[in-house]
């Protein structure tokens, strides 16, 4: 890059070196860890559909429309987590940028014993991330509670619902019970490693950061 594109305030060292810092690690995690959980969460709740289905269709038909609402208490968890991360990413590198320039240029802040000056900015920059780190908390408490909700009262009702089903039509009570227990385990294993959402939604975020600055033109 020509040397007026270092002026920019974004282009800082600092700011270039928390890039390399994080971005970088967040998109290998992105590559290596979250598209395997997805592969694995995708084939294992396929592959219990199908056993559902092939064991007792109509308990099965049940689950599977009631799998929506956690898939919908998930993808509202995951925006409200991507909005958190763009805001305490964009923070974080403000405030990385803020100390590396001070320790680049430590000679200059001693000599007008600006530390504690230093110190202040900092504490100040580092409040926006404290701050939204409170709130990514609360929302992801509450769209968990809501998730976890979501998930037993689908249990219940699909338990309820079989029952009646073995009664009404006679069914084997092995099969209707397989029937649940695929759908519901294979629900319960993707629903599982939703925790890894947060860590693709700040990785797609970095991805962003660097092609942005490789696409950027001269």
């Amino acid at each position: 890059m020509p040397i007026a594109w270092f002026d920019k305030p974004k282009n800082a060292s600092g700011s270039l070196s928390a890039r390399l810092a994080s971005d970088c690690h967040t998109v290998n995690s992105l590559i290596t860890t979250f598209y395997s959980i997805l592969v694995q969460s995708l084939t294992t709740l396929v592959a219990g559909i199908i056993i559902a289905f092939i064991y007792e269709w109509r308990t099965s038909l049940v689950a599977v429309g009631l799998l929506p609402i956690i898939v919908f208490s998930g993808m509202i968890h995951m925006a409200f987590t991507q909005g958190f991360s763009d805001k305490t990413d964009k923070a974080y590198k403000e405030s990385s940028s803020l100390i590396t320039e001070a320790m680049n240029y430590i000679r200059t802040v001693t000599s007008f014993g600006s530390e504690d000056i230093i110190e202040r900015k900092y504490e100040v920059r580092l409040q926006g991330p404290m701050n939204f780190g409170v709130k990514k908390g609360i929302v992801s408490g509450l769209m968990y509670g809501f998730t976890q909700i979501a998930m037993f009262f689908i249990f219940g009702l699909v338990f309820y619902l079989g029952i009646v089903f073995m009664v009404r039509n006679n069914l084997a009570v092995d099969n209707v019970f397989t029937a649940i227990y695929a759908v519901l385990f294979s629900g319960m294993t993707a629903g599982n490693n939703g925790h890894f959402m947060p860590d693709a939604a700040a990785a797609k975020h970095s991805a962003a950061n660097i092609f942005e600055i490789l696409d950027e033109k001269d």
